[in-house]
């Protein structure tokens, strides 16, 4: 009867020439593409070499315990699942290789049907966890902006809706924090667009580091980025602004002297929900009023809402 071919492909190592056969032999039996080593130096160069789904090792290997090559393992090719082969008597290191991420041990003797079922499990398991593991990228991806890392203009809009639904419903409040970058237009044409992207995620940097747990950093779009601070009143922004403001400032930025102000700066706008809104839409607006204000009066400064403020920027106008 002929055998399913499988495309995952394994990896054995044993110093014993009777196991290693018998190993090799068992998993190509049942359709698996086997690779053998006997010793944990060549096995370890393959791995860097080619990619292996599962490996199956003995549990001491060229002086190592099962532990340490699980460790090396994981180290080197950390997607590879494991399972360690022990005698009778060593199922307590065994136990120890596990914590260490191996999958499963077997202890000698065994059967066809054992060495499969193990086998067949631990592929799944890393098959499951690899679609775990993407789910989470593409998650990440669908809510992260990829240049600075911060959360994007969508994100920032649903975690906008839910603090302010939440400051209305429960009481409380929360700040936003609308961020412009001073002259990167004028950084763009002096140092290029990629030296801009590089200000650009390096600011995304700054301000992740800063922001609290329950708060959150976004790039809102372009040169514009948005803290939200929650359980935070408009005095509490107002010096956090001022923090983040002197954060940028004092940061250096590759080929800043060339700016009028000789510093990439930022400003910024502030607004308190429900103080100052009672919808995110309100919020944003107000807090980008603030935003310009502070750009009229000159850059690099934070402003608050609803004091002697200038109407809003027309749409299609360009801030500098």
């Amino acid at each position: 009867m002929d055998v399913e071919q499988r495309t995952d492909k394994i990896l054995v190592i044993d110093d014993e020439l009777s196991n290693r056969e018998v190993l090799a032999e068992l998993a190509g039996a049942l359709g698996f593409r086997v690779n053998a080593f006997s010793d944990w130096r060549s096995a370890r160069l393959e791995l860097r070499r080619v990619h292996y789904d599962l490996l199956i090792t003995d549990l001491f290997l060229d002086g190592l315990s099962g532990i340490d090559v699980v460790r090396e393992v994981k180290r080197i090719c950390p997607e590879t699942a494991v399972i360690v082969v022990t005698p009778t008597g060593s199922i307590e290191t065994a136990i120890e290789s596990i914590r260490e991420g191996a999958y499963d041990y077997l202890t000698w003797p065994f059967t066809v049907g054992t060495l499969e079922v193990a086998i067949c499990r631990a592929l799944e398991r890393r098959r499951l966890l690899k679609e775990s593991q993407e789910k989470e990228l593409y998650k990440k991806l669908a809510t992260q902006d990829g240049l600075t890392k911060l959360n994007n203009y969508t994100f920032f809009r649903q975690f906008l809706g839910l603090e302010v639904e939440k400051c209305l419903r429960y009481g409380g409040c929360a700040t936003l924090l609308m961020i412009d970058v001073d002259d990167l237009k004028s950084y763009n044409d002096g140092q290029g667009h990629m030296e801009g992207n590089r200000a650009l995620a390096k600011i995304g940097e700054l301000l992740k580091g800063f922001v609290r747990k329950a708060d959150l950093a976004a790039r809102y779009g372009g040169d514009e980025f948005a803290l939200i601070l929650s359980h935070t009143p408009k005095e509490q922004g107002m010096v956090a602004g001022e923090r983040v403001r002197r954060l940028v400032e004092e940061t250096p930025f590759k080929g800043e002297e060339t700016l009028p102000g000789r510093k990439l700066t930022i400003s910024m706008g502030v607004a308190t929900c429900p103080g100052d809104a009672g919808s995110p839409e309100e919020l944003i607006s107000h807090a980008d009023q603030a935003l310009y204000e502070a750009k009229s009066k000159g850059k690099n400064r934070v402003c608050v809402y609803g004091e002697k403020l200038k109407p809003p920027a027309h749409k299609g106008e360009v801030r500098g």
